[in-house]
């Protein structure tokens, strides 16, 4: 099926690799990574609401101009980040399959979507950060109530 794409509203875009752990991780080039993907953006005229680099994966929160152009935004940052993590040259990785699949997106409506969407975001930033979130659930209607743990919490 077509990749969901909008115009007027924002998108949810993830890009996972199960190669990008240990000392291939993103987090550990993660000036670089996201340098990449700001500079791509600003190239192809894809707004950056929220990015998260976790590491073995990659969030983004964005607004696209034209599907023509993030489908070039997309081909660009898949191939230079890749390239960056395993630090190899232009045609050099040949056969090497860096990621998962293709790249995940869904449209995200305003309002109560969006605020969704950007709180899970910054949550999945915080855990990349090693802060560990707990949800908790409340029954009922309202959203579920978060609290951060910090990192010395943990060791206790």
């Amino acid at each position: 099926t077509r990749r969901p794409l909008s115009t007027k509203h924002s998108i949810h875009l993830v890009m996972r690799s199960s190669q990008a752990t240990g000392p291939l991780s993103m987090l550990r080039k993660e000036p670089d990574v996201d340098r990449i993907f700001r500079r791509q953006a600003k190239r192809f005229g894809v707004k950056i609401y929220r990015f998260a680099n976790v590491g073995n994966h990659i969030h983004a929160l964005l607004k696209i101009t034209s599907a023509r152009l993030f489908k070039g935004f997309l081909r660009a940052i898949s191939g230079l980040i890749a390239r960056e993590v395993l630090g190899v040259e232009r045609g050099a990785a040949k056969g090497l399959k860096f990621w998962d699949a293709r790249p995940f997106t869904r449209i995200v409506a305003w309002g109560r979507a969006y605020k969704a969407a950007r709180s899970y975001l910054i949550k999945n930033e915080l855990e990349a950060m090693g802060f560990a979130v707990e949800v908790h659930r409340t029954k009922g209607r309202g959203p579920p109530k978060t609290q951060i743990l910090w990192p010395q919490q943990l060791l206790c």
